[in-house]
């Protein structure tokens, strides 16, 4: 089981021109969600969060001579300030997940990750096939699942843990029968537990990711390009490869 997946990986050489790009007088604002592995709660940069994701966003922007500004938001926040177009200038998302008046604000990329939900329940729970069986059943998830979830079925009930390891605990101490996560975080944490071969797992769907980016900006077609392609060609270097052995991705992101 993979949780991430690379759609498709190219080494794209930097641009050297970088002079669209390049606008001093503005300040890129990135928006993100606490997601791991994209981001995490822990410190980077002197104060704020990290991630494979946003390192690599700041060694973009770095390249790119753009000044940049990283923002979290709940999942809720961003979705109206997409919609409003205000706040945000870039941002990683599902597409399917932000239609309508997102698309009069923002352009959409090419995709970046494909990312595979995966559902755990314990083996003595009936077996569920298909994400329609969840109708009306309460399901543990971290944010970033939770929204997917949102999108899918308004009728699921969520079970917010704080984290992936809470996450399992939860399960664990049957406070819910159903988890909601990405496979392999959650399998290490199983692992971690000795809980593993109590449960079984069942690939719910796959979601395309992409970067939303800001129709506002100058050139912003051209500068999306060079953010998108700057973005992969960084995964593809050792400094991507050794930010994705950082995170423990090593295996999860790749051909």
């Amino acid at each position: 089981m993979r949780t991430f997946r690379i759609a498709a990986l190219l080494f794209l050489p930097f641009f050297a021109n970088v002079a669209e790009a390049n606008t001093p007088e503005r300040t890129l604002r990135i928006g993100f969600l606490e997601f791991p592995p994209l981001a995490y709660p822990e410190k980077l940069w002197g104060n704020g969060k990290t991630g494979y994701v946003l390192e690599i966003l700041k060694s973009v922007a770095k390249n790119l001579e753009i000044k940049e500004e990283f923002k979290e938001y709940p999942y809720k926040r961003v979705k109206i300030n997409l919609e409003n177009g205000k706040d945000i200038d870039l941002f990683m998302c599902v597409p399917k997940a932000y239609q309508g008046k997102v698309k009069e604000n923002y352009l959409m990329s090419e995709s970046l990750f494909r990312i595979t939900a995966t559902l755990f329940h314990a083996k003595s729970e009936p077996q569920i096939t298909n994400i329609n069986q969840l109708k009306n059943k309460t399901v543990i998830a971290v944010e970033g699942i939770e929204a997917a979830l949102s999108q899918l079925s308004s009728t699921n009930k969520i079970d917010r843990a704080t984290d992936s390891k809470n996450a399992v605990d939860m399960l664990s101490k049957n406070r819910g029968k159903y988890l909601a996560d990405y496979g392999e975080r959650i399998l290490a944490h199983m692992k971690n537990a000795g809980v593993t071969s109590d449960f079984q797992a069942l690939e719910l769907f796959q979601m395309e990711t992409g970067f939303c980016f800001t129709r506002s900006w100058p050139n912003a077609e051209s500068v999306l390009k060079k953010i998108h392609q700057n973005f992969r060609a960084i995964q593809a270097s050792p400094e991507g490869k050794a930010l994705a052995q950082k995170y423990e991705l090593a295996g999860q992101f790749g051909e």
